[in-house]
């Protein structure tokens, strides 16, 4: 009897040990699991985090480049206005040239005194039987003297 109470008693120690290494194997084994876990956790919401910090900069680059374009636009306006404006006053002048220097040659040629002669009223007198050539040369005959040659432009 000693000796299967000894034998009982080294089983119930070694069945006590088995139990105690499992409860170990078993801690070990969910602390394993739990540390992975935390790991992919923490994982993901690093990548989160990345993914949000390139969000919130792709919309800053947007934003700048937005007010780059608005800014770029804003000046095609001005240069097309200066450019418009340019041509307008450009335009306007010969314009008022053109239409002085007919009326000019029409009233020279009707024999009437033409000082003071506003572009609405040259405008009314000019001759569209006249090409550029021969208003070159009407202003010639008219404004060159003898000794000095008068460029027409």
């Amino acid at each position: 009897m000693a000796t299967i109470s000894t034998t009982l008693s080294l089983q119930n120690r070694e069945a006590s040990r088995s139990r105690t290494e499992l409860i170990e194997a078993r801690t070990e084994t969910n602390q394993k699991n739990e540390d992975h876990l935390l790991e992919k956790e923490a994982a993901i919401l690093d990548a989160d985090a990345r993914t949000e910090a390139i969000s919130l900069e792709a919309v800053e680059n947007f934003k700048k480049s937005s007010a780059h374009r608005r800014e770029i636009q804003n000046y095609v306006q001005e240069a097309y206005n200066k450019l418009f404006d340019a041509e307008a006053r450009d335009l306007k002048r010969r314009c008022l040239e053109e239409d002085f220097v007919r009326g000019y040659l029409k009233g020279r040629k009707a024999g009437v005194t033409i000082e003071g002669l506003s572009p609405s009223q040259a405008s009314e007198d000019s001759s569209p039987d006249l090409d550029d050539e021969d208003v070159e040369s009407e202003l010639r005959k008219d404004f060159s003297s003898d000794d000095e040659k008068v460029e027409i432009v």
